[in-house]
């Protein structure tokens, strides 16, 4: 009977702490690259910038942690070429008179890009109620 008890209480022993981890343990904390949520606005961007060019411009916004947007379910629907963040349309009227008039050779220079998309999440900061952690031109085209 012993030997039975050897062998039986270590197993017994392993199988409960495995499923107290499986089942009642609190998640571990998110070790990813990115913590919050990433949320690419629907619709690009065709904007007018210096010296005559244009640029269609695609932007997608890192969502700080804990920042969640509303159930579609439960949401009025948005118009078409919107998407689920409801000041959404806060944030391209942002995007659009920070970029609109912007020297084209900013926007093909990752120095540049990187300026511009800072001045835009401190805006959208400054004036919304959206919580993000990063504003990323995802792509761009100048013509």
């Amino acid at each position: 009977m012993s030997r039975a008890i050897k062998i039986g209480l270590p197993v017994l022993l392993l199988a409960l702490g495995a499923s107290y981890k499986l089942v009642l343990a609190k998640p571990a904390p998110h070790d990813g690259k990115v913590a919050g949520e990433v949320y690419v606005l629907p619709k690009d961007f065709v904007l007018n910038l210096a010296a005559g060019r244009f640029a269609k411009v695609s932007v997608a916004l890192v969502l700080a942690a804990g920042h969640e947007l509303p159930e579609e379910a439960g949401a009025a629907p948005a118009p078409e070429g919107y998407g689920a963040l409801p000041e959404e349309a806060l944030v391209r009227a942002i995007v659009t008179d920070t970029l609109t008039g912007t020297d084209s050779s900013a926007l093909l220079d990752k120095h540049g890009r990187d300026a511009a998309e800072r001045r835009i999440e401190k805006r959208i900061l400054a004036s919304t109620d959206v919580k993000v952690d990063a504003v990323r031109l995802t792509d761009i085209a100048v013509q």
